[in-house]
């Protein structure tokens, strides 16, 4: 409607426009032809006139009577497509099996289709919908008329007390040009529904009784029979059970026994052979320097070597703490990692370590804090007894399910199997060590190696 009306402003504003040309080229022909030709007044007058018809014409054609046309077959168009949508939702209306009536704000009823007309017993259109639907002389209480037409949505389940079936009602308001509001209504019947929603209900309160009544015997019997058993084997069973206890116990204390002896020998490799390692490591620095430079100034550089020697001391107490490390407890796995890296980059200078934390502390389990560490620590350890690297590259991370830890070096690299397979007592501890510790906290142990290649360690834990 917009567009038809600024086509028409449009087409009258040309039309004026060509008027005032018309005119203008009529009147500068009028004020020449008198100097050109001698005629009459009745000929000036007939030649002005004819001028003007042979000029408006073709105007009039063009801007007046088109535009007209046109607009009024569009018009056209426009009146039988909403004639034809019309009809379309009429028939809709007419085809569904729920009842359906349009009532106004002030509660008339406007359309009502077939099925609502079957359901009123006559066609109710002009009556108060208060009284045609529920026989009320006045406005239900629960009426949401005034929320619908205010553009609001409304649905409830309601039993009538006419026909005492249960309908879904839908409320929905329907939206004119003009900003008027109607309110549309359906009537879906549910009581088919609702039948068949008591059936089952009742079909499993009766499955229940039924589920129980047979619980019952099922434990009477199992009680008759338990009976019935331990009058008859109550002695022989008793001293079967006495024995496997017995047995049971001796196997725990063993194995609790040697799983504490193994955790010990673990934890005096993993923690004192590595500050010794360190010590012996500063030592043979310090050794190497005094030959090039003043002894006093070497001893300076010993230094460190007490505090080594004191953190050894502590490292047997803590061992004897149920070798816990006590900076786990107080500042957390991220933190102790990035503490580590520090102080290991200060003893050995010539080593790099680049470190990489992708978590947060409260994603890391309690449980495993120590496991991480202490795979951790070996690795570095191996990388200053047997790698000969100067960079290692650290990460800690969480891959879906899993707590990942990597290390990396650039060193020498060895042949895994060999190492693994080894018949010397000692070769291959520290990894034994750091795959059993990922074991037995659920993860798994992967190290890649080769001689000249480096090594890889790959260590994933539970994360839950």
């Amino acid at each position: 409607m917009k567009n038809i009306f600024q086509n028409r402003n449009s087409d009258f504003i040309r039309l004026v426009i060509f008027i005032l040309v018309v005119f203008s080229c009529e009147a500068i022909i009028m004020a020449f032809m008198p100097r050109l030709f001698q005629l009459p007044l009745w000929g000036l007058i007939f030649l002005d006139s004819s001028l003007l018809v042979i000029l408006l014409l073709p105007g009039f054609y063009y801007f007046l009577y088109r535009p007209m046309n046109r607009r009024l077959q569009e018009r056209e168009r426009v009146l039988e497509a909403l004639r034809e949508q019309e009809k379309k939702y009429r028939l809709m209306m007419e085809a569904m099996h729920d009842p359906v009536y349009i009532c106004s704000a002030d509660y008339r009823i406007l359309y009502m289709n077939p099925a609502m007309i079957k359901r009123t017993g006559r066609d109710a259109v002009g009556e108060s919908c208060h009284w045609v639907i529920h026989q009320q002389g006045e406005i239900c209480s629960w009426c949401v008329n005034h929320k619908i037409h205010k553009g609001k949505y409304a649905e409830y389940e309601v039993m009538s007390p006419a026909d005492g079936r249960f309908y879904n009602v839908a409320q929905c308001p329907i939206f004119y040009l003009d900003g008027r509001i109607d309110k549309m209504v359906i009537l879906r019947d549910m009581t088919r529904y609702k039948q068949i929603e008591e059936k089952l209900r009742s079909a499993r309160d009766e499955l229940e009784k039924h589920v129980d009544t047979r619980t019952s015997m099922l434990k009477e019997t199992n009680i008759n029979l338990s009976r019935e058993i331990n009058n008859h084997e109550v002695t022989e069973k008793a001293l079967q059970r006495s024995e496997k206890q017995l047995r049971g116990l001796s196997r725990q204390l063993i194995t609790s026994q040697e799983e504490e002896r193994r955790l010990i020998a673990v934890e005096l490799h993993d923690g004192i052979g590595q500050t010794l390692s360190a010590i012996k490591f500063k030592v043979e620095m310090g050794l190497k320097e005094m030959k090039r430079k003043d002894p006093h100034e070497c001893i300076e550089l010993q230094a460190p070597v007490v505090s080594m020697v004191q953190g050894a001391v502590e490292e047997v107490r803590r061992i004897s703490k149920n070798l816990r490390p006590p900076i786990l407890d107080d500042l957390g796995i991220v933190a102790t990692i990035s503490w580590f890296c520090r102080e290991f980059m200060k003893i050995y200078e010539n080593v790099r370590v680049e470190k990489e934390i992708l978590l947060k502390e409260e994603t890391v389990p309690g449980e495993l804090k120590i496991s991480i560490f202490r795979v951790l620590q070996e690795a570095l350890n191996n990388v200053v007894k047997h790698s000969e690297a100067d960079l290692v590259r650290v990460v800690l991370k969480k891959d879906e399910q899993w707590i990942v830890l990597l290390i990396e070096d650039n060193g020498s690299g060895f042949d895994v199997e060999v190492a693994l397979g080894s018949r010397d007592p000692g070769a291959g501890m520290g990894l034994a060590g750091m795959k059993e510790r990922t074991t037995l906290s659920g993860g798994s142990f992967e190290i890649d190696s080769a001689p000249g290649k480096g090594v890889r360690i790959r260590a994933s834990f539970p994360s839950s």
